[in-house]
């Protein structure tokens, strides 16, 4: 993938190709909001680098997960 292309349309593109499961890969959080039915997933880039889209280098997280381990922790 091009490392322009924007992270919300490579996380859609990652669950419509069945690359990544709509599902927190740390804690296995998976509820959808009760308000408008979407999960509240992000996509992480685990060594930080928003430009490297190799699979190995993505995570698909919930919101507490990222906040503690891609904001506190570093």
């Amino acid at each position: 993938m091009h490392p322009d292309y924007p992270p919300h349309r490579l996380r859609k593109k990652l669950f419509a190709s069945n690359l990544k499961q709509q599902v927190c890969e740390v804690c296995g959080y998976n509820e959808p909001r009760v308000t408008d039915g979407k999960l509240p997933l992000v996509l992480a880039f685990k060594d930080g680098d928003r430009g490297n889209h190799l699979l190995e280098n993505l995570e698909i997280i919930c919101y507490n997960c990222f906040l503690y381990y891609y904001l506190v922790k570093r």
